[in-house]
């Protein structure tokens, strides 16, 4: 399974989602968004790579920064924009933004699917609790997963605001 894993970006990426636009993290509601069923057809996302040391990203505050400016001047930046990272191993890996269409001159990934969604709210820290579920609810329902991407919705100054962080698993199934 591709475990597409935050290994203490968002916070950084949070930061710098703050001071580079105007910014209220959305509350969403479990109602929309646990144990929802989404369907991609060729979702555009806007990938950029960022390097590591050793499993600690390097550059990724300059990455995240510059990359959101961008899509945000081009007008491509979706209203609230999922970021993901997709390790390729020690030395770096990519990041994913989710942004409004794909644009020829742009490397882009398209991510098209069956994806089921869990929403949780707590600690950025509980992500392998997280996961473990994810996976055994997997099994208890005979689905398979192939790639499980991790939005942190609440950025820590709106999750102080509404007193919790949410953050949502959407896992590819096969």
């Amino acid at each position: 399974m591709l475990f597409c894993k935050p290994w203490g970006w968002h916070q950084l990426a949070k930061k710098v989602i703050l001071k580079t636009m105007e910014h209220k993290c959305p509350k969403l509601s479990k109602e929309e968004w646990h144990l929802t069923k989404h369907v991609w057809d060729k979702r555009p996302f806007f990938k950029t790579h960022y390097r590591c040391f050793l499993n600690i990203p390097t550059n990724l505050q300059a990455v995240v920064r510059k990359s959101l400016e961008m899509l945000r001047q081009r007008k491509l930046l979706d209203d609230q924009p999922m970021i993901f990272s997709v390790r390729e191993n020690a030395w770096g890996g990519n990041l994913l933004i989710s942004i409004k269409k794909h644009v020829r001159d742009l490397e882009t990934r398209s991510l098209s699917g069956h994806y089921i969604s869990f929403l949780f709210n707590g600690d950025y820290g509980n992500v392998p609790t997280w996961v473990k579920k994810v996976a055994e609810y997997g099994q208890r329902e005979y689905l398979n997963f192939s790639e499980l991407l991790i939005w942190h919705v609440t950025c820590p100054r709106c999750a102080q605001e509404y007193g919790n962080s949410q953050t949502v698993i959407f896992a590819k199934m096969i």
